[in-house]
């Protein structure tokens, strides 16, 4: 068994509705050719490295598949490349069984994980500062005097 992965871009204009629709049509044309399907969702849009068909942005949709045989793939990139909604795509041969994707598992914001960071590296520092610290000794008026 072969397992593929797809990773192709759809017109950042697009609402939920229209990139379900475009999931469906993708799925469908693999139907007829003995592929099973493991994941299909739709990743996040994201800011694009470079105009891609003057789009700045794009929505990244992630297919995981598995087949016996390789010989629909070229008809299958056709396909993709023929679509009028998708501006990219890319498919790559993996190495094992992807995993099945749950939905709950979502990427932390990088803001957040920035924010938790700081507030690590701040108490750390105040915990490493107040140990360091040694009580400081007043001296009386008389000490100074003599000095």
């Amino acid at each position: 068994m072969r397992y593929y992965e797809t990773l192709y871009i759809a017109n950042p204009n697009y609402e939920q509705d229209r990139l379900v629709q475009l999931m469906k049509n993708v799925a469908n044309e693999l139907d007829g050719k003995k592929v099973s399907i493991i994941n299909h969702y739709i990743w996040s849009k994201k800011r694009l490295a470079y105009l891609i068909q003057k789009y700045k942005y794009g929505t990244f949709i992630i297919l995981h598949f598995e087949a016996e045989k390789f010989n629909f793939l070229k008809g299958f990139e056709t396909f993709l490349k023929l679509d009028k909604s998708i501006i990219r795509h890319q498919t790559v041969l993996l190495d094992k069984k992807p995993d099945k994707y749950d939905g709950k598992t979502e990427e932390k914001p990088r803001a957040a994980e920035r924010v938790e960071k700081e507030q690590e590296d701040t108490s750390e520092t105040i915990e490493s500062s107040e140990e360091k610290m040694e009580p400081e000794v007043l001296k009386s008026e008389e000490e100074l005097k003599t000095e």
